[in-house]
């Protein structure tokens, strides 16, 4: 299942890949994929980890966003826990879709191919 998440216009969410264990239970992380300015946001501290919400000064002792459903703030501890954060969370970059307009025709041209023929074998590319 892929999303888009409300708090990050235009990220995409997807399942990750790996299952962990932990006291609540088995556990699958989402896997993430910000553009370019977004995830500089987070480099820069303006971004809370935790709750995604955009921070009004750069590296703040703790998030100042409050919990809707709850009223308690966030209080995740940027100043102190955001590098190493980004040290354990981030994987490097992925390409979601094609950025060049030769690899959509080549898409195109194997789907033309498919309905002349109806015989497509993996790897025939």
């Amino acid at each position: 299942m892929t999303r888009i998440d409300p708090g990050l216009n235009g990220a995409v969410v997807r399942p990750g890949d790996e299952v962990h264990l932990t006291e609540e239970g088995w556990v699958r992380p989402m896997k993430m994929t910000l553009s370019p300015e977004q995830f500089e946001q987070f480099r820069a501290g303006y971004r809370c980890p935790r709750c995604f919400s955009v921070q009004s000064t750069a590296f703040p002792e703790e998030c100042e966003t409050i919990w809707r459903d709850t009223g308690e703030p966030c209080g995740f501890r940027i100043k102190d826990k955001l590098n190493d954060w980004l040290d354990f969370e981030f994987r490097g970059e992925e390409t979601l879709w094609p950025d060049r307009e030769d690899a959509l025709d080549d898409d195109r041209e194997r789907e033309s191919f498919r309905k002349r023929t109806g015989i497509w074998l993996p790897g025939d590319d």
